[in-house]
């Protein structure tokens, strides 16, 4: 950035705020790839003016196909809570087997989180009404024996057409996850499953920390990457880890288990 920025200032000289304006402009189009992002802010001493340099415009999506959602009312609490595991949004509501957290049988979340409480998975997919709510039921008698607790960041979104990857949804507003912390001061750690997507559950989570103006220092977003912060007078050691959708298929379910089971037992 800094030597954008000094490649700018060579070329000013004395020049009107529309050639300056114009300079910038060029000199930041290396940065353009950052497609979420479109303005860019800079003081420049020499002018007591603040100039927005704008990205160039990308080509804007097709509107149609992109629809709000708002996450349905799932959240069950856990008793003891000693760790709370975050999800970005479920998948649209006809890739849903049940309707609850990690709702697609495909996700090998459940699984993952089964097999670390030592128990079976009766009810998957191609379930009837009765067997839909036997398997929230059997998914939370789940989390009570692990003392977790499970809650995704969005609550309200855009999603284009019916995907669900997290590239092509974004959150527009965030679940209260604070209440839940300060809920239950038995909380050690949050886990966040998923790192790659801007709206992936780690990258919405610190967009969800600086929404609400909390500090922490994280190097690399990525698997296994550690980071705390302090809220309510504790302190909570928050963990990225890999994504359980197949989507990320080079990462086993060995692995995730073995990631899981770090944290949970």
């Amino acid at each position: 950035m800094v030597h954008i920025i000094r490649d700018a200032e060579r070329k000013l000289g004395k020049r009107s705020p529309l050639e300056i304006n114009h300079i910038f402009r060029r000199c930041i189009k290396k940065l353009y790839c950052i497609d979420t992002i479109r303005k860019f802010e800079i003081w420049l001493d020499k002018f007591d003016k603040l100039y927005i340099i704008h990205y160039p415009q990308q080509r804007k999506p097709n509107m149609s196909s992109i629809k709000p959602e708002t996450h349905p009312n799932w959240y069950r609490d856990v008793p003891k809570m000693k760790c709370l595991v975050l999800g970005s949004y479920p998948p649209h509501e006809k890739r849903r087997h049940y309707p609850f957290y990690y709702p697609n049988s495909t996700n090998r979340f459940w699984s993952i989180l089964a097999k670390i409480a030592k128990k079976e998975l009766a009810y998957t997919k191609k379930l009837t009404g009765k067997e839909q709510l036997k398997a929230v039921e059997e998914r939370y008698e789940i989390m009570r024996l692990l003392n977790v607790g499970v809650q995704n960041i969005g609550l309200e979104i855009k999603r284009k057409d019916d995907s669900a990857d997290d590239n092509k949804i974004t959150i527009e507003k965030f679940q209260n996850i604070l209440s839940i912390i300060k809920k239950h001061n038995e909380l050690e750690k949050i886990l966040l499953p998923g790192y790659s997507a801007p709206s992936s559950t780690a990258r919405a989570f610190l967009r969800y920390l600086d929404s609400e103006n909390i500090l922490y220092e994280i190097k690399d977003i990525k698997a296994n990457a550690e980071f705390s912060i302090n809220v309510f007078g504790r302190k909570i050691k928050c963990v990225i880890l890999n994504s359980t959708s197949r989507r990320a298929g080079s990462v086993t379910e060995a692995d995730l288990l073995k990631q899981f089971k770090r944290h949970l037992v």
